[in-house]
């Protein structure tokens, strides 16, 4: 796979506290990103199947200071 550059000046996503996101329970649009904001986990919507029951994408995405981290170790803060 080719190595991909983006400069982005801004990204965002649907977003809320882990438990707004239990109690709405909402069905994600495919390819949508919801984030929780207070335990930085996220999911990715396929637009069938509600938030409870959709699965984390990897956990170790984000680390304890809010920063994306990618697989070579290099990281991004998000706001």
């Amino acid at each position: 796979m080719a190595k991909v550059t983006l400069n982005i000046e801004s990204l965002s996503c649907r977003n809320d506290t882990a438990a707004n996101w239990t109690s709405k329970n909402p069905i994600l649009a495919k390819g949508e990103i919801g984030l929780e904001t207070d335990t930085f986990k996220m999911k990715f919507g396929n637009g069938a199947t509600a938030w409870n029951s959709l699965s984390y994408i990897n956990t170790g995405v984000f680390n304890s200071a809010g920063h994306l981290v990618f697989p070579d170790g290099s990281e991004i803060y998000v706001e």
